[in-house]
């Protein structure tokens, strides 16, 4: 259910997107999400890139994947990650775009953790309006 100002009012929407809010709101998820808009990486290539270390990475995943973001393969010893389908590519790029870095950035740099969270009062403004946007 939606309001005269397209916000979704009802219950269950709105725990779905406080859900996907706090699982996108620590910077090493986020960070694990940018490095994987690029492809699929194994767990040591996440870890080499990002130094995260093992324990820490190893909860990172276990959180986005049963939030339903990562998609998860395991080949031999090694476990592969990707980001689960386009909706989850089209939220991490609209991110970006709402902290203020752009496609043509290289790199990863990982986001602020203090201050006033303008950046993600900002999305989940723009959250609320997308019908597509409540889940993963």
């Amino acid at each position: 259910m939606a309001d005269s100002t397209g916000f979704a009012t009802d219950t269950a929407s709105v725990a779905r997107t406080v859900s996907m809010l706090r699982v996108l709101a620590n910077g090493t998820r986020l960070g694990i999400l940018n490095y994987l808009m690029s492809g699929e990486r194994s767990v040591a290539q996440i870890d080499a890139s990002l130094c995260i270390g093992q324990p820490n990475l190893s909860q990172q995943l276990a959180e986005l994947r049963a939030a339903g973001a990562l998609v998860a393969r395991r080949e031999g010893k090694s476990v592969f990650y990707r980001l689960r389908g386009e909706r989850v590519q089209k939220l991490v790029s609209l991110l970006q775009v709402v902290a203020g870095r752009d496609e043509s950035d290289s790199g990863y740099a990982a986001p602020h953790q203090g201050g006033s969270g303008a950046g993600a009062a900002r999305f989940a403004m723009i959250a609320a309006t997308d019908e597509k946007a409540k889940s993963f």
